[in-house]
């Protein structure tokens, strides 16, 4: 339940500049969830958590009488794109779906793609990490990646 907990926190901190207060919204999202969890069954339970602490935040600060003397500052309450919760989603449910289709390609190609196109490896790592040349790494993912594409086209994400 408390999983993404230290992850939230930094969160609400980064908007709010106040760890008090930043600690104050997480628990109560937290109890937001855990009282929606009993009428609804959540999918997503980290998008859920930084989307009820981001609109905690937001309704605090309508609701506080210093808005009216504070300039709005544009990105003081946005997050990165790729933090947004449906962004989250999105990556996840991708992520599930390529590594589905990546089940059927043999051991080593999976291997070699899994660590360059989802852990960011360069092709040297992989190689040292698969104990095999680099030319060997780069073929297993340049057929692999055609492998995808032609994957994808049947199957597109």
């Amino acid at each position: 339940m408390l999983t993404y907990y230290k992850e939230i926190v930094i969160f609400a901190k980064k908007l709010l500049h106040n760890k008090e207060y930043a600690l104050d919204v997480v628990q109560e999202a937290y109890l937001r969830m855990i009282q929606a969890e009993k009428t609804m069954e959540i999918k997503h339970p980290k998008a859920y958590l930084y989307k009820t602490a981001r609109n905690i935040i937001i309704d605090d600060f309508r609701k506080s009488k210093e808005h009216h003397n504070t300039p709005y500052e544009e990105g003081s309450l946005c997050i990165p794109k790729e933090e947004e919760p449906h962004a989250i989603v999105m990556h996840e449910s991708q992520q599930k779906h390529l590594l589905k289709i990546l089940d059927t390609f043999p051991k080593k190609a999976k291997q070699a793609l899994v660590l360059y196109l989802i852990e960011g490896h360069s092709k040297t790592q992989i190689a040292q990490r698969m104990n095999a040349t680099k030319e060997t790494t780069e073929k297993l993912i340049t057929r692999g990646l055609l492998k995808l594409k032609e994957a994808l086209k049947e199957e597109p994400l």
